[in-house]
């Protein structure tokens, strides 16, 4: 076994025993010798906050045929206590259950549209871990985070996300079993993590940050003060949004749609033209209106023009016309209209206001501000604030949250 010099530290169960059930669990081959291994970290510093990433190289030979060679990526969410909240909502189950299970159904359905990466492996001992193929291998990559997507890559994701609800519905109704209420019933927000120190940090403590830094640009004071009476409410607002409404349009919802969990791969001869897409992280995905999705899009993941001039373009053209065509290819029976997504949109608006405030620092942050960021940094309430400050005065933020507080001021939502 060897390991780059460069790595985080190696859990030592990352063994080639480890990999050999794995590799034998995926291929459905037994006796598989692992020839040589190889483990590095599989992501940079910056690209990921709820897990620890690596990437394993193997060399193998199953049952004594000729040599493979396979590149896989492993996820572990250590047992820390900044992260009891992740064990707490019990996040890998409903994850393992997703990548295992739901998602390959929805692919089938869906005439094999690939939706997420193979998972090939899952366990719970001794800490949550989850193998899968590894995207780069086969040309995927991560999109640039500061500079936010462009309209070609809003497409492709909203295209794919409209795909995934869809596929959720016939679901639902088909097959009701499979996507239990009680296990997709919460996201990451319950009356119990809400009051966790570290989703405390992300919600509440960024909106103080960003109180005091839009109390200082000329004219946005009053705006200031609407941030602070939601200050004091803002976890009961949160939880309030979490319950269905019982005429709201429920499908699975990814729930963390960031710019940094999905991956693209780019036409050969252009690379600025996505031609396909995989989604990440499915740890906080539940069942609710699909106003959750497409508001923590939008107000997170968008290059500011796009945003400003393009949003009714994003939602229509992309999003609904994919998510009717889906389900008409499925002979789904009730199709929600253009204005029922709308006012799917509208009733979540205030989820958009809140994803904004937690995420759209992380993701305007320069690079050089994010590349040494963890899970850990924004446990730590000191530096966690000096990377805020920092994020909060790039020209995106400001551009975004401009933006964003004048549009939730003209609907109402921070009333």
């Amino acid at each position: 076994m060897s390991f780059d010099e460069n790595i985080l530290i190696i859990p030592s169960y990352l063994d080639k025993q480890f990999f050999k059930t794995a590799l034998e669990h995926e291929t459905k081959v037994k006796h598989i010798e692992i020839v040589s291994l190889n483990l590095k970290k599989g992501s940079e510093l910056g690209e990921n906050y709820m897990s620890n990433i690596y990437r394993a190289t193997i060399i193998y030979k199953p049952n004594g045929d000729t040599l493979k060679k396979v590149s896989l990526i492993i996820k572990t969410i250590p047992k820390t206590e900044d992260r009891e909240f992740q064990y707490h909502l019990d996040i890998h189950r409903k994850e393992t259950s997703l990548y295992m299970t739901v998602i390959p159904k929805m692919e089938s359905i869906l005439n094999g549209i690939k939706i997420a990466p193979k998972c090939y492996y899952a366990t719970d001992e001794p800490v949550s871990t989850l193998v899968f193929e590894d995207l780069r291998a086969d040309g995927f990559t991560l999109a640039n985070t500061q500079k936010g997507l462009s309209e070609s890559e809003c497409k492709i994701v909203l295209e794919k996300l409209a795909k995934f609800h869809a596929a959720s519905l016939y679901l639902l109704d088909k097959h009701p079993k499979l996507l239990g209420q009680t296990k997709y019933k919460y996201g990451f927000f319950t009356p119990e993590s809400v009051d966790d120190p570290v989703v405390e940090a992300f919600f509440v403590d960024s909106l103080k940050t960003e109180i005091s830094v839009v109390e200082t640009w000329p004219g946005y004071g009053k705006y200031a003060d609407q941030m602070k009476r939601i200050y004091f409410t803002i976890k009961e607002r949160i939880l309030a949004l979490m319950f269905p409404a019982h005429d709201e349009l429920k499908v699975l919802n990814h729930n963390d749609l960031w710019v940094n969990n999905f991956m693209f791969k780019y036409c050969p001869g252009n690379p600025s033209l996505p031609v396909d897409i995989r989604f990440l992280d499915f740890q906080a995905s539940f069942l609710i209106s699909p106003g959750i999705d497409l508001n923590y899009f939008l107000n997170t993941s968008v290059q500011f023009e796009v945003l400003k001039s393009r949003r009714d373009v994003l939602i229509q053209n992309y999003y609904y016309n994919s998510l009717k065509t889906t389900l008409e290819s499925l002979e789904y029976e009730e199709i929600p209209s253009l204005e029922t997504i709308k006012m799917e949109i509208r009733r979540k608006e205030f989820y958009g206001f809140v994803s904004a405030v937690s995420v759209l620092p992380i993701v305007c942050m320069n690079q050089i501000d994010s590349d040494d960021c963890t899970f850990d940094t924004f446990a730590n309430k000191e530096t966690a604030e000096k990377k805020r400050l920092a994020a909060c005065r790039t020209k995106r933020f400001e551009e975004v949250m401009k933006y964003m507080l004048k549009r939730a001021e003209e609907l109402g939502v921070l009333d």
